[in-house]
């Protein structure tokens, strides 16, 4: 008899990349192995920006990570069905998601089929369309709202929503209520409280030499929409300036910033510092004026959360989940995406310190909040994955 608590993870991206996607999944799944599931991360060579550059097998934290050469149809992944017994798909990338569902299809049409799929989209299911091109956006679409939807209604055994506003999308376009289940991502332990001590000598002088910043977090990438930050920067007269951290995934658009920059006359206010993890990058949010996330779109967002946990006064974009995360003037302010004036005078008013009323509800309801944990994360998703994996013990 097979080992009933082996789970396959299929991703496109893996670690080193440690965008919100792969930080829930490392975070969580390596719970999940001290718990005592057996897992296996398949995923690609490739990083953000880089193809087919990592080794093919590694450790780390548990968890056994298989990576595969990336190609125009994705990857293959390489799991014995035999022995798995449960599939986790994370996003809802064409493929391989629609390789594996198929396989399942014919596992249960054969009888064969002795292993569970609970998919985790992270909003992939319910994207900002725009972001795509237009022939990317038309196939994707379709596949999404006909034979991807029928496959999983028909084929998984439940579907995580990261938040209340994915909760709600997913049933918007019918993924069947009964199969969501809602699990929020947790929060990172050094979040809480970035040790001084652990904070690196470098990032110490840094935030000495910035004075007075305002930062933001996440990929550079269009979808992240900091180009309305730096318009709003420009319109601020003070010497305030941009941090923002994470890794490029669009070289195109990093350029475009920093053009746009130039053009507006704060390339000494713009500042890039790249990928920082771990106690510099929480003290770099805790010594910041406040949180700035404008993206046009997430389905939860990792960094507006760790900043909140922080007691960081979060300024953000009033759409998709971060409009259900920020609770305007009670968690945080919340503005129109694109509207770079009404940024600008809501950066000047805290700079200046005519928010302070408001400041201080803020701070006080972020205080009276409870953030959980990965580990609490994880052993929701634990309970949630034994439920599936004894019911396919059940019927052997």
């Amino acid at each position: 008899m097979k080992n009933r608590r082996h789970i396959d993870v299929i991703t496109k991206y893996f670690y080193p990349v440690t965008a919100g996607i792969e930080s829930n999944i490392i975070e969580t799944y390596s719970v999940l192995a001290k718990m005592g599931w057996s897992v296996t991360v398949h995923t690609t060579k490739s990083t953000l920006n880089e193809v087919n550059i990592l080794r093919s097998n590694e450790m780390n934290r548990g968890i056994k990570i298989m990576r595969y050469p990336s190609h125009y149809f994705g990857f293959t992944p390489i799991i014995d069905y035999r022995k798995t017994n449960l599939i986790c798909l994370h996003n809802f990338d064409i493929f391989p998601h629609l390789f594996i569902l198929l396989r399942a299809t014919f596992h249960q049409l054969t009888s064969t089929k002795s292993y569970g799929i609970f998919l985790t989209p992270h909003g992939g299911f319910t994207p900002e369309w725009p972001t795509f091109s237009l022939l990317s956006r038309v196939l994707k679409w379709l596949y999404h709202s006909t034979f991807g939807l029928i496959m999983i209604n028909q084929m998984t055994d439940g579907v995580r929503a990261i938040s209340n506003w994915e909760k709600q999308a997913l049933a918007k376009v019918c993924v069947k209520s009964r199969k969501i289940v809602l699990i929020e991502n947790g929060l990172d332990p050094s979040a809480r409280l970035p040790h001084s001590s652990l904070v690196s000598p470098k990032i110490k002088h840094l935030t000495h030499d910035l004075k007075t910043y305002i930062i933001s977090i996440g990929r550079i990438a269009p979808i992240k929409n900091y180009e309305t930050i730096i318009k709003a920067i420009s319109l601020i007269p003070s010497k305030l300036k941009l941090v923002i951290i994470g890794p490029v995934q669009n070289e195109k658009y990093r350029a475009s910033l920093e053009h746009l920059a130039r053009k507006l006359s704060v390339s000494d206010r713009v500042i890039f510092l790249g990928v920082i993890r771990g106690s510099d990058k929480y003290y770099l949010v805790t010594q910041a004026l406040l949180f700035i996330h404008m993206a046009k779109w997430e389905s939860f967002c990792n960094v507006v959360y760790e900043a909140m946990s922080l007691g960081k006064i979060c300024v953000v974009a009033d759409n998709t989940a971060l409009s259900s995360l920020i609770k305007n003037n009670k968690t945080g302010i919340s503005t129109p995406t694109f509207d770079s004036v009404k940024l600008a005078h809501i950066l000047t008013s805290i700079h200046k310190g005519k928010s302070t009323k408001i400041i201080k509800i803020i701070q006080t309801n972020l205080h009276t909040m409870h953030f959980p944990s990965w580990t609490e994360t994880a052993k929701a998703m634990h309970y949630t994955y034994l439920q599936i994996v004894q019911s396919y013990a059940k019927n052997i």
